[in-house]
């Protein structure tokens, strides 16, 4: 696999990306491109490399939980402001959504979901980015200007 460095990137660890193609498509619409790994251990190596502005994940997926996904992108100085999605069939009352929270996910959507939810969910945490360390996601994401007035992206 490779990456490209020049274009802000969505890493998505998933066993099924096929459920993840309309947030995708909505993604790269925006200029972004959208890499999607099985195998979390080789994708966090490479996130490491890549420095992605968001990362997705499942909160089962081959050889690494996303719990243990979180741990490792907070731990790992370079990607520790990335935020972290997780995406699961547990209910968001659930104790392990819960210990996602703690292990620093910036948002849980319980399967099935929408493309569009999930883009949008993600485009919340940017417009919620205010602080100098949450600052970093916005220019991660150049072609997105917000509208605070009508709280959207342009």
């Amino acid at each position: 696999m490779s990456y490209k460095n020049s274009t802000p990137t969505v890493l998505v660890i998933s066993d099924s990306p096929e459920q993840f193609e309309q947030a995708a498509s909505l993604f790269r619409a925006s200029g972004f491109a959208v890499i999607f790994e099985s195998d979390a251990a080789i994708s966090l190596k490479n996130a490491g490399r890549q420095m992605p502005c968001l990362i997705i994940s499942e909160l089962a997926v081959h050889n690494i939980d996303g719990l243990a996904v979180c741990r490792r992108v907070r731990q790992d100085q370079s990607l520790a402001v990335t935020p972290v999605v997780l995406v699961g069939d547990l209910s968001p009352g659930s104790g392990i959504v819960a210990d996602g929270f703690r292990c620093g996910a910036s948002d849980y959507l319980q399967k099935p979901f929408d493309g569009n939810c999930l883009y949008q969910a993600c485009t919340a945490i940017a417009r919620r980015s205010t602080d100098k360390v949450d600052g970093l996601f916005f220019e991660s994401f150049p072609n997105w200007k917000v509208d605070y007035s009508e709280m959207h992206f342009n």
